[in-house]
Protein backbone atom coordinates (compact mmCIF):
# COMPACT_ATOMS: atom_id res chain seq x y z
CA UNK A 1 0.00 0.00 0.00
CA UNK A 2 2.77 2.46 0.87
CA UNK A 3 4.70 1.59 -2.29
CA UNK A 4 1.60 2.33 -4.36
CA UNK A 5 1.01 5.71 -2.68
CA UNK A 6 4.64 6.81 -2.67
CA UNK A 7 5.10 5.95 -6.34
CA UNK A 8 2.20 8.24 -7.22
CA UNK A 9 3.20 10.99 -4.79
CA UNK A 10 6.66 11.29 -6.34
CA UNK A 11 5.18 12.27 -9.70
CA UNK A 12 3.24 15.09 -8.05
CA UNK A 13 6.26 16.56 -6.25
CA UNK A 14 8.30 19.47 -7.60
CA UNK A 15 12.02 18.88 -8.12
CA UNK A 16 12.86 20.71 -4.89
CA UNK A 17 10.10 18.97 -2.89
CA UNK A 18 10.54 16.62 0.05
CA UNK A 19 8.52 13.92 1.80
CA UNK A 20 8.42 13.26 5.57
CA UNK A 21 7.09 9.92 6.81
CA UNK A 22 6.61 9.15 10.50
CA UNK A 23 7.03 5.49 11.47
CA UNK A 24 7.74 3.36 14.53
CA UNK A 25 10.43 0.71 14.89
CA UNK A 26 8.27 -2.18 13.64
CA UNK A 27 8.01 -1.01 10.01
CA UNK A 28 10.92 1.44 9.79
CA UNK A 29 13.17 -0.88 7.80
CA UNK A 30 10.45 -1.85 5.33
CA UNK A 31 9.49 1.79 4.84
CA UNK A 32 13.10 2.78 4.16
CA UNK A 33 13.32 0.11 1.43
CA UNK A 34 10.12 1.40 -0.20
CA UNK A 35 11.28 5.03 -0.09
CA UNK A 36 14.74 4.19 -1.43
CA UNK A 37 13.21 2.11 -4.21
CA UNK A 38 11.01 5.02 -5.33
CA UNK A 39 13.27 8.00 -4.69
CA UNK A 40 16.73 6.43 -4.84
CA UNK A 41 19.18 6.15 -1.96
CA UNK A 42 20.98 9.31 -3.13
CA UNK A 43 17.84 11.29 -2.30
CA UNK A 44 17.70 10.04 1.30
CA UNK A 45 18.15 13.27 3.26
CA UNK A 46 17.99 12.15 6.89
CA UNK A 47 16.47 9.82 9.45
CA UNK A 48 15.10 12.01 12.23
CA UNK A 49 14.80 10.62 15.76
CA UNK A 50 11.74 11.88 17.60
CA UNK A 51 12.11 11.59 21.39
CA UNK A 52 8.73 11.43 23.15
CA UNK A 53 7.55 11.62 26.73
CA UNK A 54 6.71 7.93 27.12
CA UNK A 55 7.74 5.37 29.70
CA UNK A 56 6.57 1.75 29.66
CA UNK A 57 7.59 0.25 33.00
CA UNK A 58 6.11 -3.10 31.93
CA UNK A 59 8.40 -3.48 28.90
CA UNK A 60 10.32 -6.80 28.96
CA UNK A 61 13.60 -5.12 27.94
CA UNK A 62 13.65 -1.41 27.02
CA UNK A 63 10.99 1.25 27.21
CA UNK A 64 10.83 2.67 23.69
CA UNK A 65 10.44 6.44 23.86
CA UNK A 66 11.28 7.40 20.31
CA UNK A 67 9.99 7.06 16.76
CA UNK A 68 11.42 7.92 13.36
CA UNK A 69 10.71 10.42 10.63
CA UNK A 70 12.29 9.45 7.30
CA UNK A 71 13.06 12.37 4.99
CA UNK A 72 13.57 11.99 1.24
CA UNK A 73 13.84 14.63 -1.48
CA UNK A 74 12.55 14.40 -5.03
CA UNK A 75 15.97 15.66 -6.12
CA UNK A 76 18.31 16.23 -3.19
CA UNK A 77 20.81 18.33 -5.14
CA UNK A 78 18.08 20.72 -6.29
CA UNK A 79 16.44 20.88 -2.84
CA UNK A 80 19.69 21.70 -1.06
CA UNK A 81 20.33 24.66 -3.35
CA UNK A 82 17.55 26.43 -1.42
CA UNK A 83 19.30 27.66 1.71
CA UNK A 84 16.01 27.87 3.60
CA UNK A 85 15.29 24.16 3.06
CA UNK A 86 15.38 21.87 6.10
CA UNK A 87 15.62 24.85 8.47
CA UNK A 88 13.10 25.79 11.12
CA UNK A 89 12.03 29.06 12.75
CA UNK A 90 13.89 29.86 15.92
CA UNK A 91 11.46 28.93 18.74
CA UNK A 92 10.14 32.09 20.34
CA UNK A 93 11.07 34.26 17.35
CA UNK A 94 7.44 34.96 16.46
CA UNK A 95 6.62 35.98 20.04
CA UNK A 96 9.55 38.41 20.18
CA UNK A 97 8.52 39.92 16.84
CA UNK A 98 4.96 40.32 18.14
CA UNK A 99 6.34 42.18 21.19
CA UNK A 100 8.43 44.43 18.95
CA UNK A 101 5.42 45.16 16.72
CA UNK A 102 3.38 46.12 19.79
CA UNK A 103 6.03 48.43 21.26
CA UNK A 104 7.39 50.05 18.12
CA UNK A 105 4.55 52.55 17.44
CA UNK A 106 5.09 54.07 20.92
CA UNK A 107 8.90 54.46 20.59
CA UNK A 108 9.67 53.63 24.24
CA UNK A 109 13.19 54.06 25.68
CA UNK A 110 15.60 51.23 24.89
CA UNK A 111 15.77 50.33 28.59
CA UNK A 112 12.01 49.78 28.62
CA UNK A 113 12.18 47.56 25.51
CA UNK A 114 14.90 45.44 27.10
CA UNK A 115 12.86 45.14 30.31
CA UNK A 116 9.88 43.90 28.25
CA UNK A 117 12.13 41.32 26.55
CA UNK A 118 13.30 40.02 29.93
CA UNK A 119 9.68 39.79 31.10
CA UNK A 120 8.67 37.85 27.97
CA UNK A 121 11.47 35.33 28.56
CA UNK A 122 10.64 35.04 32.26
CA UNK A 123 6.93 34.44 31.56
CA UNK A 124 7.82 31.78 29.01
CA UNK A 125 10.09 29.97 31.47
CA UNK A 126 7.30 29.89 34.05
CA UNK A 127 4.84 28.54 31.50
CA UNK A 128 7.33 25.96 30.20
CA UNK A 129 7.99 24.68 33.71
CA UNK A 130 4.26 24.33 34.35
CA UNK A 131 3.88 22.32 31.12
CA UNK A 132 6.80 20.04 32.04
CA UNK A 133 5.53 19.35 35.53
CA UNK A 134 1.95 18.86 34.27
CA UNK A 135 3.23 15.97 32.17
CA UNK A 136 4.84 14.34 35.21
CA UNK A 137 8.43 15.10 34.19
CA UNK A 138 11.25 16.35 36.42
CA UNK A 139 12.04 20.02 35.91
CA UNK A 140 15.78 19.61 36.55
CA UNK A 141 15.94 16.93 33.85
CA UNK A 142 13.92 18.89 31.30
CA UNK A 143 14.84 22.55 31.74
CA UNK A 144 17.77 22.10 29.37
CA UNK A 145 15.28 21.11 26.63
CA UNK A 146 13.53 24.48 26.69
CA UNK A 147 13.04 25.27 22.98
CA UNK A 148 13.58 28.99 23.68
CA UNK A 149 16.98 28.54 25.33
CA UNK A 150 18.81 29.81 22.24
CA UNK A 151 16.78 33.01 22.39
CA UNK A 152 17.40 34.27 25.91
CA UNK A 153 20.69 36.00 25.06
CA UNK A 154 18.87 38.20 22.52
CA UNK A 155 18.23 40.79 25.22
CA UNK A 156 19.62 43.96 23.63
CA UNK A 157 17.56 46.47 21.67
CA UNK A 158 18.20 49.53 19.52
CA UNK A 159 16.55 51.68 16.87
CA UNK A 160 17.55 51.69 13.22
CA UNK A 161 16.21 53.50 10.16
CA UNK A 162 14.93 52.01 6.90
CA UNK A 163 18.51 51.70 5.63
CA UNK A 164 19.69 49.86 8.74
CA UNK A 165 21.60 52.82 10.21
CA UNK A 166 21.72 53.18 14.00
CA UNK A 167 19.34 55.87 15.33
CA UNK A 168 19.52 57.49 18.82
CA UNK A 169 16.36 56.68 20.79
CA UNK A 170 15.57 60.42 21.13
CA UNK A 171 15.27 60.64 17.31
CA UNK A 172 13.47 57.32 16.78
CA UNK A 173 9.94 58.71 16.42
CA UNK A 174 10.98 61.58 14.15
CA UNK A 175 12.92 59.27 11.82
CA UNK A 176 10.31 56.47 12.00
CA UNK A 177 12.93 54.00 13.15
CA UNK A 178 12.24 50.36 13.90
CA UNK A 179 13.33 48.22 16.84
CA UNK A 180 16.11 45.70 16.25
CA UNK A 181 16.77 42.99 18.86
CA UNK A 182 20.33 41.73 19.24
CA UNK A 183 22.75 39.68 21.30
CA UNK A 184 26.50 39.97 21.75
CA UNK A 185 28.53 37.19 20.15
CA UNK A 186 32.09 35.97 20.19
CA UNK A 187 34.21 37.72 17.54
CA UNK A 188 37.24 35.44 17.77
CA UNK A 189 38.97 33.80 14.83
CA UNK A 190 37.73 30.22 14.23
CA UNK A 191 40.07 27.38 15.16
CA UNK A 192 40.95 26.39 11.60
CA UNK A 193 44.06 26.66 9.48
CA UNK A 194 44.72 30.34 8.73
CA UNK A 195 46.85 32.27 6.28
CA UNK A 196 50.33 33.31 7.61
CA UNK A 197 49.27 36.93 6.99
CA UNK A 198 47.08 36.92 10.14
CA UNK A 199 50.29 37.01 12.23
CA UNK A 200 52.03 39.75 10.22
CA UNK A 201 51.56 43.17 11.95
CA UNK A 202 52.42 44.92 8.69
CA UNK A 203 49.80 43.11 6.64
CA UNK A 204 46.14 44.32 6.27
CA UNK A 205 45.00 40.83 7.31
CA UNK A 206 46.63 41.04 10.78
CA UNK A 207 44.30 39.69 13.52
CA UNK A 208 46.03 40.50 16.83
CA UNK A 209 45.31 44.23 17.01
CA UNK A 210 43.94 46.01 20.12
CA UNK A 211 41.19 48.50 19.20
CA UNK A 212 40.84 51.68 21.23
CA UNK A 213 37.74 51.90 23.44
CA UNK A 214 35.47 54.73 22.18
CA UNK A 215 35.07 56.22 25.69
CA UNK A 216 38.53 56.00 27.23
CA UNK A 217 40.64 55.75 24.10
CA UNK A 218 42.64 52.97 25.76
CA UNK A 219 43.34 49.66 23.96
CA UNK A 220 40.96 46.74 24.50
CA UNK A 221 42.25 43.16 24.62
CA UNK A 222 41.84 40.88 21.63
CA UNK A 223 40.35 37.36 21.80
CA UNK A 224 42.84 34.62 22.67
CA UNK A 225 42.69 33.19 19.15
CA UNK A 226 42.67 36.61 17.46
CA UNK A 227 39.88 38.48 15.64
CA UNK A 228 37.76 36.84 12.94
CA UNK A 229 38.11 39.97 10.77
CA UNK A 230 40.86 42.44 9.92
CA UNK A 231 41.07 45.80 11.65
CA UNK A 232 40.78 48.14 8.68
CA UNK A 233 39.09 48.19 5.31
CA UNK A 234 41.25 46.49 2.66
CA UNK A 235 40.72 48.03 -0.81
CA UNK A 236 42.07 44.84 -2.37
CA UNK A 237 39.22 42.90 -0.67
CA UNK A 238 36.26 45.32 -0.74
CA UNK A 239 33.73 42.60 0.08
CA UNK A 240 35.35 41.72 3.42
CA UNK A 241 34.10 43.18 6.68
CA UNK A 242 36.55 44.84 9.06
CA UNK A 243 36.40 45.76 12.74
CA UNK A 244 36.03 49.48 12.13
CA UNK A 245 33.50 49.20 9.31
CA UNK A 246 31.39 47.06 11.68
CA UNK A 247 31.85 49.69 14.38
CA UNK A 248 30.74 52.44 12.01
CA UNK A 249 27.62 50.36 11.29
CA UNK A 250 26.88 49.99 15.02
CA UNK A 251 27.61 46.26 14.91
CA UNK A 252 30.25 46.17 17.68
CA UNK A 253 29.13 45.71 21.30
CA UNK A 254 31.70 47.49 23.46
CA UNK A 255 32.05 46.73 27.14
CA UNK A 256 31.72 49.49 29.79
CA UNK A 257 35.48 50.05 29.65
CA UNK A 258 38.66 48.86 27.97
CA UNK A 259 38.96 45.81 30.24
CA UNK A 260 36.34 43.93 28.19
CA UNK A 261 36.84 42.27 24.82
CA UNK A 262 34.50 43.91 22.26
CA UNK A 263 31.95 41.56 20.81
CA UNK A 264 29.90 41.33 17.63
CA UNK A 265 26.20 42.17 17.56
CA UNK A 266 23.99 39.50 16.03
CA UNK A 267 20.52 40.68 15.03
CA UNK A 268 17.62 38.34 15.76
CA UNK A 269 15.77 39.01 12.51
CA UNK A 270 18.90 38.02 10.54
CA UNK A 271 19.10 34.57 12.16
CA UNK A 272 15.40 33.77 12.49
CA UNK A 273 15.88 30.12 11.54
CA UNK A 274 17.91 27.24 12.94
CA UNK A 275 19.40 24.26 11.16
CA UNK A 276 17.06 21.34 11.81
CA UNK A 277 18.50 18.69 14.15
CA UNK A 278 18.37 14.98 13.42
CA UNK A 279 17.45 14.21 17.04
CA UNK A 280 14.75 16.32 18.62
CA UNK A 281 12.39 16.20 21.58
CA UNK A 282 8.72 16.92 21.10
CA UNK A 283 6.40 16.24 24.01
CA UNK A 284 3.35 17.91 22.49
CA UNK A 285 0.23 15.92 23.30
CA UNK A 286 -1.98 15.29 20.27
CA UNK A 287 -4.65 13.63 22.41
CA UNK A 288 -4.89 16.74 24.59
CA UNK A 289 -5.17 18.94 21.51
CA UNK A 290 -8.07 16.95 20.04
CA UNK A 291 -9.72 16.85 23.48
CA UNK A 292 -9.51 20.65 23.67
CA UNK A 293 -11.00 20.92 20.18
CA UNK A 294 -13.91 18.49 20.66
CA UNK A 295 -14.23 18.30 24.48
CA UNK A 296 -14.10 14.53 24.50
CA UNK A 297 -11.44 11.86 24.85
CA UNK A 298 -10.57 9.17 22.34
CA UNK A 299 -11.50 11.25 19.31
CA UNK A 300 -8.77 9.50 17.32
CA UNK A 301 -6.18 6.84 18.13
CA UNK A 302 -2.76 8.44 18.78
CA UNK A 303 -3.30 11.72 16.90
CA UNK A 304 -0.27 13.85 16.00
CA UNK A 305 -0.14 17.34 17.48
CA UNK A 306 -0.30 20.11 14.87
CA UNK A 307 2.87 21.75 16.22
CA UNK A 308 4.78 18.49 15.65
CA UNK A 309 3.73 18.34 12.00
CA UNK A 310 4.19 22.09 11.45
CA UNK A 311 7.89 21.57 12.20
CA UNK A 312 8.23 19.69 8.91
CA UNK A 313 5.88 21.98 7.01
CA UNK A 314 8.24 24.83 7.89
CA UNK A 315 11.32 22.72 7.06
CA UNK A 316 10.37 22.10 3.46
CA UNK A 317 7.88 24.67 2.20
CA UNK A 318 7.79 28.22 0.99
CA UNK A 319 5.04 30.64 1.95
CA UNK A 320 3.02 29.67 -1.17
CA UNK A 321 3.66 25.91 -1.23
CA UNK A 322 1.04 23.15 -1.37
CA UNK A 323 1.26 20.40 1.27
CA UNK A 324 -0.13 16.94 0.49
CA UNK A 325 -0.98 14.28 3.07
CA UNK A 326 -2.41 11.11 1.56
CA UNK A 327 -3.06 9.59 5.04
CA UNK A 328 -5.10 12.40 6.59
CA UNK A 329 -5.81 10.66 9.91
CA UNK A 330 -7.15 13.20 12.40
CA UNK A 331 -6.29 16.17 10.16
CA UNK A 332 -3.04 17.14 11.90
CA UNK A 333 -1.27 18.07 8.66
CA UNK A 334 -4.00 20.44 7.48
CA UNK A 335 -4.07 21.94 10.99
CA UNK A 336 -0.27 22.30 10.83
CA UNK A 337 -0.52 24.31 7.62
CA UNK A 338 -2.75 26.80 9.45
CA UNK A 339 -0.21 26.93 12.27
CA UNK A 340 2.65 27.61 9.84
CA UNK A 341 0.69 30.28 7.98
CA UNK A 342 -0.21 32.05 11.20
CA UNK A 343 3.44 31.94 12.26
CA UNK A 344 4.98 33.52 9.17
CA UNK A 345 2.03 35.05 7.31
CA UNK A 346 2.27 32.45 4.53
CA UNK A 347 -0.43 31.39 2.08
CA UNK A 348 0.29 27.67 1.97
CA UNK A 349 -2.45 25.37 0.73
CA UNK A 350 -3.14 21.79 1.74
CA UNK A 351 -4.63 18.63 0.28
CA UNK A 352 -5.54 15.93 2.76
CA UNK A 353 -6.91 12.52 1.76
CA UNK A 354 -8.71 10.01 3.97
CA UNK A 355 -11.08 7.11 3.37
CA UNK A 356 -12.43 6.66 6.89
CA UNK A 357 -15.84 7.87 8.06
CA UNK A 358 -14.06 10.23 10.44
CA UNK A 359 -13.32 12.54 7.52
CA UNK A 360 -16.75 14.07 8.11
CA UNK A 361 -16.78 13.66 11.90
CA UNK A 362 -13.20 14.75 12.73
CA UNK A 363 -11.17 16.23 9.87
CA UNK A 364 -13.77 18.58 8.42
CA UNK A 365 -15.04 19.97 11.74
CA UNK A 366 -11.45 20.28 12.95
CA UNK A 367 -10.62 22.52 9.98
CA UNK A 368 -13.70 24.63 10.64
CA UNK A 369 -12.70 25.06 14.27
CA UNK A 370 -9.06 25.90 13.52
CA UNK A 371 -10.15 28.52 10.99
CA UNK A 372 -12.32 30.22 13.63
CA UNK A 373 -9.71 30.22 16.42
CA UNK A 374 -6.09 29.15 16.76
CA UNK A 375 -6.64 27.86 20.31
CA UNK A 376 -9.43 25.87 21.96
CA UNK A 377 -10.18 24.65 25.43
CA UNK A 378 -12.88 22.11 26.32
CA UNK A 379 -14.49 22.56 22.91
CA UNK A 380 -14.66 26.37 23.22
CA UNK A 381 -12.57 28.90 21.25
CA UNK A 382 -10.12 30.82 23.46
CA UNK A 383 -8.64 33.16 20.85
CA UNK A 384 -11.34 33.99 18.27
CA UNK A 385 -9.39 37.15 17.40
CA UNK A 386 -6.95 34.84 15.58
CA UNK A 387 -9.69 33.67 13.21
CA UNK A 388 -8.91 33.87 9.50
CA UNK A 389 -10.80 33.88 6.22
CA UNK A 390 -10.59 30.49 4.57
CA UNK A 391 -12.30 28.38 1.92
CA UNK A 392 -11.81 24.65 1.53
CA UNK A 393 -13.33 22.25 -0.96
CA UNK A 394 -14.42 18.69 -0.18
CA UNK A 395 -14.30 16.08 -2.95
CA UNK A 396 -15.73 12.59 -2.44
CA UNK A 397 -14.30 10.03 -4.83
CA UNK A 398 -16.07 6.86 -5.91
CA UNK A 399 -14.96 3.96 -3.75
CA UNK A 400 -14.62 0.23 -4.38
CA UNK A 401 -17.89 -0.51 -2.60
CA UNK A 402 -19.64 2.20 -4.64
CA UNK A 403 -18.50 0.51 -7.84
CA UNK A 404 -19.88 -2.86 -6.70
CA UNK A 405 -23.18 -1.26 -5.74
CA UNK A 406 -23.63 -0.02 -9.31
CA UNK A 407 -22.44 -3.01 -11.34
CA UNK A 408 -25.20 -4.67 -13.34
CA UNK A 409 -24.44 -7.79 -15.38
CA UNK A 410 -26.32 -8.03 -18.66
CA UNK A 411 -25.81 -11.46 -20.22
CA UNK A 412 -26.86 -11.88 -23.84
CA UNK A 413 -30.00 -14.01 -24.23
CA UNK A 414 -29.46 -17.66 -25.01
CA UNK A 415 -26.08 -17.94 -23.29
CA UNK A 416 -27.28 -19.25 -19.92
CA UNK A 417 -27.05 -22.94 -20.82
CA UNK A 418 -23.68 -22.41 -22.46
CA UNK A 419 -22.32 -20.71 -19.35
CA UNK A 420 -23.65 -23.39 -16.98
CA UNK A 421 -22.19 -26.17 -19.11
CA UNK A 422 -18.64 -24.83 -19.14
CA UNK A 423 -15.77 -26.78 -17.53
CA UNK A 424 -14.66 -25.23 -14.23
CA UNK A 425 -11.44 -23.80 -15.72
CA UNK A 426 -13.35 -22.14 -18.56
CA UNK A 427 -16.03 -20.99 -16.12
CA UNK A 428 -13.43 -19.18 -13.94
CA UNK A 429 -11.70 -17.75 -16.98
CA UNK A 430 -15.04 -16.41 -18.25
CA UNK A 431 -15.77 -14.75 -14.91
CA UNK A 432 -12.40 -13.01 -14.65
CA UNK A 433 -11.65 -12.14 -18.27
CA UNK A 434 -15.04 -11.55 -19.85
CA UNK A 435 -18.04 -11.21 -17.60
CA UNK A 436 -16.93 -8.26 -15.43
CA UNK A 437 -15.42 -6.46 -18.38
CA UNK A 438 -18.13 -7.04 -21.00
CA UNK A 439 -21.42 -7.89 -19.29
CA UNK A 440 -21.12 -4.99 -16.83
CA UNK A 441 -20.17 -2.50 -19.56
CA UNK A 442 -22.32 0.61 -19.41
CA UNK A 443 -23.75 -0.12 -15.97
CA UNK A 444 -21.56 2.49 -14.28
CA UNK A 445 -21.62 5.13 -16.99
CA UNK A 446 -22.99 5.00 -20.51
CA UNK A 447 -23.41 7.45 -23.35
CA UNK A 448 -27.09 7.81 -22.48
CA UNK A 449 -26.13 9.21 -19.06
CA UNK A 450 -24.65 12.26 -20.79
CA UNK A 451 -28.04 13.32 -22.16
CA UNK A 452 -28.96 14.70 -18.74
CA UNK A 453 -25.49 15.11 -17.17
CA UNK A 454 -26.66 17.20 -14.22
CA UNK A 455 -29.00 14.46 -12.99
CA UNK A 456 -26.52 11.55 -13.00
CA UNK A 457 -26.53 9.48 -9.78
CA UNK A 458 -24.67 6.52 -8.31
CA UNK A 459 -25.61 4.23 -5.45
CA UNK A 460 -23.17 5.42 -2.78
CA UNK A 461 -22.42 3.43 0.39
CA UNK A 462 -23.67 5.21 3.51
CA UNK A 463 -22.49 2.81 6.23
CA UNK A 464 -20.22 -0.16 6.80
CA UNK A 465 -23.16 -2.57 6.81
CA UNK A 466 -23.58 -2.26 3.05
CA UNK A 467 -26.49 0.18 2.92
CA UNK A 468 -26.42 2.64 0.06
CA UNK A 469 -28.51 5.42 -1.43
CA UNK A 470 -28.53 7.24 -4.79
CA UNK A 471 -26.53 10.48 -4.77
CA UNK A 472 -25.81 12.99 -7.48
CA UNK A 473 -22.37 12.83 -9.08
CA UNK A 474 -20.64 15.89 -10.51
CA UNK A 475 -19.72 14.85 -14.04
CA UNK A 476 -18.56 18.38 -14.86
CA UNK A 477 -15.98 18.41 -12.06
CA UNK A 478 -14.93 14.84 -12.84
CA UNK A 479 -14.24 15.69 -16.48
CA UNK A 480 -12.15 18.71 -15.47
CA UNK A 481 -9.88 16.38 -13.50
CA UNK A 482 -9.82 13.67 -16.17
CA UNK A 483 -8.51 16.04 -18.86
CA UNK A 484 -6.30 17.94 -16.38
CA UNK A 485 -8.06 21.25 -16.98
CA UNK A 486 -6.73 24.23 -15.04
CA UNK A 487 -10.05 25.98 -14.59
CA UNK A 488 -10.29 29.74 -15.00
CA UNK A 489 -14.06 30.28 -14.99
CA UNK A 490 -17.26 28.28 -14.55
CA UNK A 491 -20.73 29.49 -15.52
CA UNK A 492 -23.03 26.93 -13.89
CA UNK A 493 -26.71 27.30 -14.74
CA UNK A 494 -28.02 23.71 -14.74
CA UNK A 495 -31.58 24.95 -14.11
CA UNK A 496 -31.37 26.57 -17.55
CA UNK A 497 -29.80 23.45 -18.99
CA UNK A 498 -26.11 24.36 -19.37
CA UNK A 499 -22.70 24.70 -17.70
CA UNK A 500 -19.65 26.24 -19.39
CA UNK A 501 -16.08 25.81 -18.19
CA UNK A 502 -13.05 27.63 -19.55
CA UNK A 503 -9.42 26.97 -18.74
CA UNK A 504 -6.11 25.61 -19.93
CA UNK A 505 -5.20 22.00 -20.75
CA UNK A 506 -1.86 20.45 -19.67
CA UNK A 507 -0.68 20.96 -23.27
CA UNK A 508 -1.09 24.71 -22.82
CA UNK A 509 -4.11 24.85 -25.15
CA UNK A 510 -7.01 27.09 -24.20
CA UNK A 511 -10.19 25.09 -23.74
CA UNK A 512 -13.95 25.53 -23.54
CA UNK A 513 -16.15 22.73 -22.17
CA UNK A 514 -19.88 23.17 -22.86
CA UNK A 515 -22.29 20.82 -21.08
CA UNK A 516 -26.00 20.81 -21.84
CA UNK A 517 -29.18 18.99 -20.92
CA UNK A 518 -30.48 17.55 -24.21
CA UNK A 519 -34.11 17.92 -23.14
CA UNK A 520 -33.69 21.63 -22.45
CA UNK A 521 -31.28 22.52 -25.24
CA UNK A 522 -31.81 20.79 -28.57
CA UNK A 523 -30.02 21.79 -31.80
CA UNK A 524 -31.83 25.10 -32.01
CA UNK A 525 -31.49 25.76 -28.29
CA UNK A 526 -27.74 25.08 -28.46
CA UNK A 527 -27.30 27.57 -31.31
CA UNK A 528 -29.26 30.23 -29.42
CA UNK A 529 -27.20 29.60 -26.27
CA UNK A 530 -23.94 30.02 -28.17
CA UNK A 531 -25.22 33.27 -29.68
CA UNK A 532 -26.37 34.57 -26.30
CA UNK A 533 -23.07 33.73 -24.62
CA UNK A 534 -21.09 35.07 -27.60
CA UNK A 535 -19.50 31.62 -28.02
CA UNK A 536 -18.51 30.52 -31.50
CA UNK A 537 -16.70 27.18 -31.32
CA UNK A 538 -15.44 27.73 -34.87
CA UNK A 539 -13.53 30.93 -34.11
CA UNK A 540 -10.01 31.27 -32.73
CA UNK A 541 -10.91 32.12 -29.13
CA UNK A 542 -10.27 28.54 -27.94
CA UNK A 543 -7.85 25.89 -29.17
CA UNK A 544 -10.09 23.02 -28.08
CA UNK A 545 -13.86 22.88 -27.52
CA UNK A 546 -15.61 19.93 -25.82
CA UNK A 547 -19.36 19.45 -26.19
CA UNK A 548 -21.69 16.66 -25.04
CA UNK A 549 -24.26 15.08 -27.33
CA UNK A 550 -25.20 15.47 -30.98
CA UNK A 551 -25.07 18.96 -32.41
CA UNK A 552 -25.26 20.87 -35.68
CA UNK A 553 -22.15 22.99 -35.14
CA UNK A 554 -19.74 22.64 -38.09
CA UNK A 555 -16.75 20.42 -37.35
CA UNK A 556 -13.49 22.39 -37.39
CA UNK A 557 -9.99 21.11 -38.04
CA UNK A 558 -6.95 22.96 -36.67
CA UNK A 559 -3.37 22.49 -37.76
CA UNK A 560 -0.62 21.93 -35.25
CA UNK A 561 3.08 21.76 -35.97
CA UNK A 562 5.03 18.87 -34.52
CA UNK A 563 8.17 16.93 -35.26
CA UNK A 564 7.71 15.33 -38.66
CA UNK A 565 5.39 17.99 -40.06
CA UNK A 566 1.92 19.44 -39.61
CA UNK A 567 -0.97 17.51 -38.05
CA UNK A 568 -4.64 18.39 -38.46
CA UNK A 569 -6.71 17.69 -35.37
CA UNK A 570 -10.34 18.14 -34.41
CA UNK A 571 -10.92 21.36 -32.56
CA UNK A 572 -14.54 20.50 -31.68
CA UNK A 573 -14.62 17.23 -29.73
CA UNK A 574 -17.30 15.16 -28.06
CA UNK A 575 -17.15 14.78 -24.29
CA UNK A 576 -18.54 11.23 -24.15
CA UNK A 577 -15.71 9.23 -25.80
CA UNK A 578 -13.01 11.31 -24.08
CA UNK A 579 -14.69 10.90 -20.70
CA UNK A 580 -15.26 7.15 -20.99
CA UNK A 581 -11.79 6.42 -22.33
CA UNK A 582 -10.08 8.31 -19.53
CA UNK A 583 -12.49 7.14 -16.85
CA UNK A 584 -12.03 3.45 -17.51
CA UNK A 585 -8.40 3.44 -18.58
CA UNK A 586 -6.45 0.91 -16.52
CA UNK A 587 -3.06 2.30 -17.47
CA UNK A 588 -0.65 2.51 -14.53
CA UNK A 589 -3.15 1.23 -11.97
Amino acid sequence: MMDNRIGKIKRLMPEDGAIFVSIDKHERQNLEHVLSLNFGEDNHVEELIWAMNTNNSQAPNYSTNHEYVLVYAKNRQVAEQDKSMFREPKPGFAEVMELVARLNPHYPPVSEIEAELRKLYRDHQIQYRQEVEAQGMEWEDEKGNDPWKGLFNYNGAEYRDANGRLVPEAEAAKRKAVIWVWRSSDASMPATKQSPTVNDPNHPNYRWYKPAHPSSGLPCPHPKSGWKFAERFDPDNPGKKSFWTLHDDGRIAWGPDEANIPQLKRMLHEVETNVGKSVFSDYSDGEKQTHDLFNRSGVFLAPKHASFVSRFVLHATRADSTVLDCFGGSGSTAHAVFTANRLDGGKRRYITVEQGDYFNTIIKPRMQKVVFSADWRLGKPTSPETGISHCFKVLKLEGYEDTLNNLQLRRPSGTGDLFNGMPKEAHDDYLLRYMLDVESRGSLLSVDDFKKPFDYTLNVAVDSAGAFEPRKIDLVETFNYLVGLRVKHIDAQPQRGFVTVTGTLPSGESCLVLWRDWEKLDYEGLSKLCDKLAINPADNEYDVVYLNGDHNIPTVLTQTMAEGGATRVLKLRQIEPEFLERMFSVEDI
